[in-house]
Formats: structure tokens, sequence, C-alpha cells
């Protein structure tokens, strides 16, 4: 069995990002949230420190046709932000779009956001307490116990994130790793 290393995912936004550390050789949530961008930023070269040669793995900003603003900018140069935050090198840095996201753990890439959040929910064993038990209650809690509380868009985006990466690195290794990676202009 291949040992990964622990993964940090962010859903990037213009003001706010969604982050998620996740461990894919136990597929254990370690930590998530949702933060301001300056604080995320801190929190990463915090981060990086302590957790080596993990991977971080941006949820890759993409218009799909569609016409952008102002918040579509902020948020790619919040994800640049970001990306050297915590490797200069861009060394252990990986993007990865929704649609992938969609397709590794849905095996369709046209779902939406609400079928991949329901499908990460059934990767995790229902073990808490409470209407959604892979989540549970303080007194009998699930194995997503971590996201109660911060369970909007960006935090939940940010663990499809982190369990695509996983699975992607595990199942094509070398190959998804070089195609996602980021790389500084030349």
């Amino acid at each position: 069995m291949v040992i990964l290393p622990r993964v940090l995912a962010i859903d990037p936004g213009p003001t706010r990002s969604g982050f998620c550390e996740f461990d894919p050789n136990a597929f254990q949530l370690i930590d998530c949230g949702d933060r301001l961008n300056v604080e995320l930023k801190e929190h990463l070269e915090r981060t990086a420190k302590h957790m080596g040669h993990g991977d971080l793995v941006i949820e890759q900003v993409a218009h799909y046709g569609a016409r952008v603003g102002q918040t579509v900018f902020e948020t790619c140069f919040w994800s640049g932000i970001f990306a050297r935050a915590w490797d200069e090198t861009l060394t252990n840095v990986y993007r990865l779009k929704f649609t992938d996201v969609a397709k590794t753990i849905c095996h369709r890439h046209r779902e939406k956001e609400a079928g991949v959040w329901r499908a990460v929910r059934d990767m995790f064993p229902h073990t808490g307490g409470g209407s959604n038990p892979e989540i549970g209650i303080a007194a009998d809690p699930g194995p997503l116990f971590a996201l109660r509380g911060t369970v909007n868009e960006h935090s939940r985006s940010a663990l499809a994130v982190a369990i695509a990466h996983a699975i992607l690195s595990r199942e094509h290794g070398g190959q998804y790793l070089r195609d996602h990676q980021c790389r500084p202009v030349e």
C-alpha cells in the first residue's frame, strides 16, 4: 500500500476560503473550517512547517464559458497567494477542477455540489448520533464531527477536493501528480 502525505485542501473565495486538513492513509478529517483569506494565508505558513512535505490542493477556478467578474479575479489572486505561502517552489501544490472532483467521487463530471457532498458523507461510517450520524452530535460524534458548525459550501468543497486528490494520487500516482502540479511561470 502506498503511503500518501497529508493533504490540506482549499476551496478559495474572494474574501473567505474553506479549508480541510485530511489524512488519506487513515481516511480521517483532521481539521476544517472557513477563514478570512488573510488568516488562512497565515495558517498555511504555520501549517506548512509542521506538516513537512504534505500536499496543498486548491480547487481550480474555472468559469466554464460564463462571464466572470471582479470576485473571480480576486479568488484567482488569493489562490496564488495561498500556493506561495505553502511552498515557494510550488513542489507540493496542486490544482483540481470541480468537474474532476465530481467525476472522481461520483463518477459523473456533471454532478452538482449537493450530490458530491452526499457522496462524501456516504464514504464515512455512520457511527455518530443524531439525524446525520456521519457528523454526529457532541455526546456521540461521528467521523465528520469537525464539520459541525462550519458546514458551509466552502469547507465541504475543500473536503471533497482533499478526498479526490487522495483517490487520484493512489489510483494514478505520478501521472496525476505531474498533470495537476502548479508550476512557476518561467
